[in-house]
């Protein structure tokens, strides 16, 4: 049987049971949501063009307390898998294929549409390219 939509939403719901609530209304895939340490957000990932199983991967985060979803990497030119969060849920790191198709490390912070100059002085996809390695950049934007 072929596919008619690859539409795929997040809901929230109670524990103890009750009514499923709905966090997301992408009309193409949400999933592989991952809690903040402190439970205040949901980091998870997204592709925005509904049927296009090819769109690459952004880094989407749902603040729980405001209801607000936000893009981290919509400037980002590849796709972001395996989102972990670090202990001060400050930082979301995930792993991008560079042109070398290795999976390197990154992060990202959530940066209210901003971010500084790193190290490097470079700005790169609204956050900032502090190092460089053969595989992967290093990235951070403020929280």
């Amino acid at each position: 049987m072929e596919a008619i939509s690859t539409n795929g939403d997040l809901f929230l719901v109670p524990v103890a049971g009750g009514e499923a609530k709905r966090i997301t209304t992408n009309p193409a895939f949400d999933g592989n949501p991952v809690y903040s340490p402190d439970g205040r957000f949901i980091a998870y990932h997204a592709q925005l063009t509904p049927g296009y199983e090819s769109d690459r991967w952004r880094v989407m985060l749902y603040d729980r307390r405001s209801g607000k979803i936000e893009n981290l990497t919509e400037g980002f030119d590849r796709s972001a898998n395996e989102l972990h969060w670090s202990a001060d849920s400050k930082t979301i790191f995930f792993t991008a294929e560079n042109e070398t198709l290795a999976a390197g490390v990154c992060d990202g912070r959530p940066n209210g549409g901003g971010a500084e100059k790193g190290d490097s002085g470079q700005l790169q996809h609204g956050f900032d390219d502090q190092r460089r390695r053969e595989d992967a950049r290093v990235l951070s934007a403020q929280v």
